[in-house]
């Protein structure tokens, strides 16, 4: 008997809207990452809906024939945070945060923690990350990262510290 290999997503959503904490999880099996990326951007309420040109705090908005950042209400750009601290376990994470109005205010935000799992006993190679960071360039999603476990940079990238937004890609 063969068990099927799938890549495993889970995700969690926070929601704090004038002082009322929501939460939101979900989760996905499939035998790809980025299928396992695709379901979580159907599920997740603060992932962008690209069919109804609807986007996302993570995502760029395009003005005046540029894309640029969304900014939250503290003038900081709404991004993903890519880590791979672990060969088997792909971490993305945002935050979108605004200003209490007062110290009696609770400031309103979104965040996002979406935990990707390697299929039981191999790892995610860097060609799975570099699948899910082209899917995420290629809809315009405003990434951020440092490095593989191994140390390298991601497959192609050049300048490790400012990003050029996948041109070329």
């Amino acid at each position: 008997m063969t068990t099927e290999k799938l890549y495993r997503v889970h995700f969690t959503e926070r929601f704090n809207i004038g002082g009322m904490a929501f939460s939101r999880q979900g989760r996905h099996g499939a035998k790809t990452i980025v299928e396992c990326l695709e379901s979580i951007a159907t599920q997740a309420m603060s992932m962008s809906d690209f069919e109804s040109g609807s986007y996302s705090a993570w995502s760029k908005t395009k003005k005046n024939g540029k894309f640029i950042d969304r900014l939250d209400y503290r003038g900081v750009a709404g991004h993903l945070v890519m880590d791979q601290h672990n060969p088997a376990v792909l971490t993305l994470y945002g935050h979108f945060g605004g200003k209490a109005q007062s110290d009696s205010h609770i400031s309103p935000y979104i965040s996002i923690d979406m935990c990707f799992g390697a299929p039981i006993g191999l790892g995610i190679t860097d060609l799975d990350t570099y699948h899910v960071l082209t899917w995420l360039y290629a809809r315009n999603y405003n990434v951020k990262y440092k490095s593989l476990p191994s140390g390298r940079a991601f497959y192609r990238e050049v300048n490790v510290h400012e990003k050029n937004n996948a041109n070329g890609l």
